[in-house]
């Protein structure tokens, strides 16, 4: 069957290059290229890809058409190079050229830190956490973790932290935030065999809760 812009063969539907449309809107088209594109009306894909289609190349790179489908104009995108980000912002903080594998960027979403020792007497000695979950397994009551700067996880967002030493240790905030409504560099206490939420509420501002991690049977 035949409607002039598309065709099905054996249950099977073939598009046009254009894209695939449905009630009047267009499918987003995305192309492969070998090297970088080029513009104008003798360009890459010229005739075929429509304002706004993407291509990716073998650079790698990503480029996107900013022009028509006559004459493309391949618009490179913030995200080139191998692996890297050039550009943009994470949590309102400006990337730069900065790479990941820097190891400039530690915080992640669902990260886990396993078998941590609370280090320290105060905030300034006190281990430096970096994931999202963190299970601390050895530690005295004079010892410390810090919790990422608040800045950094984003409001809403949560710190876990698994008291797992069979004692309590302290928690910090670092540089001026505060963990409920208590200065960073003097905490709050996390007690034995405890699991704490550590909220970011608010800008430089935490809140905590505290569970029982023991499971009866």
């Amino acid at each position: 069957m035949t409607t002039g812009f598309v065709s099905r063969f054996k249950g099977k539907f073939a598009f046009p290059w254009r894209g695939m449309y449905q009630g009047g809107g267009q499918a987003v088209a995305v192309f492969f290229n070998s090297g970088a594109p080029t513009n104008g009306v003798s360009g890459t894909l010229a005739g075929i890809a429509p304002p706004g289609a993407l291509l990716i190349t073998d650079e790698p790179a990503f480029y996107q058409n900013s022009n028509t489908t006559l004459s493309p104009t391949w618009s490179a995108s913030a995200l080139t190079g191998a692996g890297s980000i050039t550009s943009g912002t994470i949590n309102g903080a400006s990337i730069g050229a900065t790479t990941p594998s820097t190891g400039a960027f530690t915080w992640v979403d669902f990260s886990t830190a396993w078998g941590l020792t609370a280090i320290g007497t105060n905030r300034a000695g006190a281990l430096a956490l970096t994931k999202q979950k963190n299970e601390v397994t050895t530690g005295a009551t004079t010892t410390g973790v810090t919790l990422p700067a608040s800045a950094t996880v984003g409001v809403g967002g949560v710190v876990w932290i698994t008291n797992n030493v069979g004692n309590s240790f302290h928690v910090y905030a670092a540089g001026s935030d505060t963990v409920d409504t208590i200065a960073g560099s003097t905490g709050v206490v996390l007690g034995s065999a405890k699991i704490g939420a550590f909220w970011v509420s608010a800008a430089g501002a935490y809140k905590s809760e505290a569970y029982a991690w023991a499971i009866s049977t």
